[in-house]
């Protein structure tokens, strides 16, 4: 049985906390865990849990790095384990432990979108560990065999100072071989590193933290390596009378060693988590500006809600959709404005002659007619006058803007532009009706001003005349 075996049966969450600690403690990039299911299955391997650790210096897009998405098309594949691919390969073979340097890791990929994937992540070393329900997979970007082993000795260091020791005095090392194979990409097999001496010890370790504590019996025991079949029997001196004795002996010091283990495991999820945890400096920048995209959103809404119904709710669209929006504006400002100073330049004329009006009103003259040339207009093009009509006395107005509106309409020579009329109370209770139609003269017709004056004139004051007589 692998020592990393319990992995595949811890629970979802148990599982996903331990595969994070593992990546932050060893320092690999990534790790998968696929599992076959020997009913439906048995010979595909799929992704069953795995964490990627993103790096800061990746390029980013809103979905995360190229990377990160690669390993999210990563998982999501099956693997025949027939191929002689990884993974696949370790559990094919019940390889403990496989080591693949980059080049044979690329050669032995399976699909393009892992090959894509180690390429993007810059995966130097693999290590697939084949187990009875499936394989575990480690990538690492610059990290030696040593450096492994450093790891480890550094996140469990009494374990494996006295495992070492314990496998130091049952299998004490000599010239013809060696605790790890390493890996040689000229030879026609697949080497691998087995986990015969140290690495034995280090994962027992591991699967210590892991497993349940029912379980510890079995994992606690010293590591024996198992000779060939042979006709003797090894000479175990602890059968006898003191085996109940040595037993309760042993399972005191298990129980010592997991309890030590567990807080070990828990000083360490402390300590990395203190390391993780943000300084005050940190925390006030977050929270400053959380502030300041909520300050921002909420101005974004402010000004959708200014715009025509029907924009998007995107950041884009509303610019877009406020920039248009500003632009007729200021158009329509600007048409505005010319319009109010054409209509502001006709006010100084107007007062002038209602003040004139005024002034020649001031006699007992009952009915004054006065036409006068509007400064704008040009000889060369059509011109424009003025014709004031003012009545004194009692005198109904509109039947005063029929009867001129009547006789303009029987002249051809002009055309109306404007009218305007105003009724002041003069002193004595006596009105005083103020009429002005500004006129087009059509040129080349011929038009006689003095006579056109005259003409009107006549026709207020027979309207006066008659409703004074009424």
């Amino acid at each position: 049985m692998h020592p990393m075996e319990s992995v595949f049966s811890l629970p979802v969450a148990a599982r996903t906390d331990f595969i994070q600690f593992l990546v932050q403690s060893f320092g690999c990039s990534y790790i998968c865990l696929w599992t076959c299911d020997s009913i439906n299955s048995p010979n595909r391997l799929c992704f069953l849990d795995g964490f990627y650790n993103v790096r800061n210096d990746q390029p980013s897009s809103t979905s995360g790095t190229v990377a990160q998405q690669l390993f999210s098309q990563f998982r999501t594949l099956t693997f025949d384990v027939n191929d002689d691919r990884v993974p696949g390969l370790a559990f094919r073979n019940q390889r403990p432990y496989l080591e693949l340097q980059q080049l044979e890791l690329l050669r032995l990929a399976s699909t393009e979108i892992q090959t894509q994937f180690f390429q993007e992540a810059r995966i130097k070393t693999a290590v697939f560990m084949g187990c009875n329900k499936g394989e575990i997979e480690l990538g690492f970007l610059n990290m030696s065999q040593v450096d492994i082993q450093t790891a480890l000795r550094s996140l469990f260091p009494e374990d494996f100072s006295r495992q070492s020791q314990q496998i130091d005095q049952n299998n004490p090392p000599t010239s013809s071989s060696s605790s790890l194979r390493s890996l040689s990409t000229g030879s026609p097999e697949y080497s691998s590193l087995l986990f015969k001496t140290e690495h034995d010890a280090i994962m027992r370790a591991i699967l210590h933290v892991i497993s349940p504590t029912s379980h510890q019996h079995h994992q606690n025991l010293p590591y024996v390596v198992h000779p060939e079949a042979s006709a003797f029997q090894r000479y175990r001196p602890d059968i006898g009378p003191n085996m109940a004795s040595n037993f309760r002996r042993q399972s005191l010091m298990k129980r010592s060693f997991a309890f030590f283990k567990n807080l070990n495991f828990m000083r360490m999820r402390e300590r990395i988590q203190a390391t993780s945890r943000p300084t005050n400096t940190q925390l006030h920048h977050m929270i400053s500006e959380r502030r300041r995209r909520e300050k921002i959103n909420e101005n974004f809404q402010a000004l959708r809600a200014l715009l025509p119904p029907g924009t998007k709710k995107d950041k884009a669209s509303i610019l877009i959709a406020a920039k248009e929006t500003l632009s007729s504006l200021v158009a329509e400002v600007d048409k505005l404005s010319k319009r109010n100073q054409g209509l502001t330049s006709l006010l100084p004329a107007k007062e002038s002659s209602t003040e004139e009006t005024k002034v020649g009103l001031s006699s007992n003259e009952r009915v004054n007619v006065r036409l006068s040339h509007v400064p704008e207009s040009s000889s060369s093009e059509e011109r424009m006058v003025d014709l004031q009509v003012n009545v004194r006395g009692q005198i109904s107005q509109i039947d005063l803007l029929i009867r001129i509106l009547e006789f303009l309409k029987r002249s051809h020579h002009m055309s109306l532009v404007s009218m305007d009329a105003n009724t002041h109370i003069a002193e004595g209770n006596n009105a005083l009706q103020q009429l002005t139609f500004r006129l087009r003269i059509i040129q080349g017709s011929e038009w006689d001003e003095s006579a056109f004056e005259e003409a009107v004139r006549r026709v207020v004051a027979d309207l006066a005349q008659y409703q004074v007589d009424q």
